[in-house]
């Protein structure tokens, strides 16, 4: 059965007693009246068209608000990687002043590390000796301090993302190389695969003094260039913590960064 939408359904009413006068006939007539003008905007498609016009707009807040999301993640994301490589190059900049600093005392033939004394031995027959030898206690000591603050520069600059950085540790660890065989003579190890230093303290401490001395000394030295290369380390760290800055284009700059695509390559 067919139902006419335009047809005036009042009329079926205007016959029934106290029509005109009746609350509850009025109000039956309104009812009805109200159902065959929904009926009317569904079958026309103008209910259809409100309810997806309605969903549309839900669609729509809800892709602006998982968009705003996501700007305010990545945002978030880039904030943080900024603020960890600063974190590592800070790093790194500790760690190669402390180098720099036990390798400038090994480096000085003026170092007291080098300061001799006076040793006195009781021979097996009571009588005395004296010698006038190096500290060997202290040598050793300022030895082993820098194989611990050279492989902990060798650790911050593997974290790098700076070119800068990473050139001049590379540079570091090929003269460290270069020196593998005289370290050998005085207890100290090369991983060919880490880049790092182990010492042997026994071997260290039964090692010819003076050979501990012309291996780190001297303008020349392996002690006076892993300090040059400890102080351009520390210079290039330095400038990424104190210098960053975004550029009016987006990009990150800093002395190692060119832009904030290499910061995260």
């Amino acid at each position: 059965m067919s139902i006419n939408v335009n047809m005036d359904y009042s009329t079926l009413f205007s016959s029934l007693p106290g029509t005109s006068g009746s609350s509850s006939t009025s109000n039956l007539y309104s009812s009805l009246s109200n159902l065959m003008n929904d009926y009317a905007e569904i079958r026309n498609g103008s209910y259809s068209k409100l309810v997806k016009a309605y969903y549309a707009k839900i669609d729509s807040e809800s892709s602006d608000s998982t968009d705003e999301a996501k700007d305010t993640d990545s945002t978030s994301t880039t904030s943080s990687s900024v603020t960890s490589a600063a974190k590592t190059a800070s790093q790194i900049a500790s760690d190669a002043k402390e180098l720099g600093d036990v390798s400038d005392k090994l480096s000085s033939s003026s170092s007291n590390i080098y300061d001799k004394k006076f040793t006195t031995t009781t021979n097996e027959d009571g009588t005395t000796s004296s010698s006038y030898e190096y500290d060997t206690s202290k040598i050793t000591s300022a030895v082993k301090s820098f194989v611990k603050e050279y492989n902990s520069l060798i650790n911050s600059t593997s974290d790098s993302m700076d070119s800068t950085t990473i050139t001049r540790a590379s540079f570091l660890k090929n003269i460290t190389n270069n020196y593998s065989d005289a370290l050998s003579q005085i207890g100290i190890t090369v991983n060919s695969s880490t880049g790092k230093l182990s010492v042997d303290s026994d071997k260290l401490s039964s090692a010819n003094m003076e050979t501990v001395k012309t291996v780190f000394s001297g303008n020349n030295g392996y002690g006076s260039q892993v300090s040059t290369y400890a102080s351009l380390i520390e210079s290039a760290s330095a400038s990424q913590t104190s210098g960053s800055s975004y550029t009016n284009s987006g990009g990150y700059s800093t002395s190692g960064y060119s832009s904030i695509t290499d910061l995260f390559a």
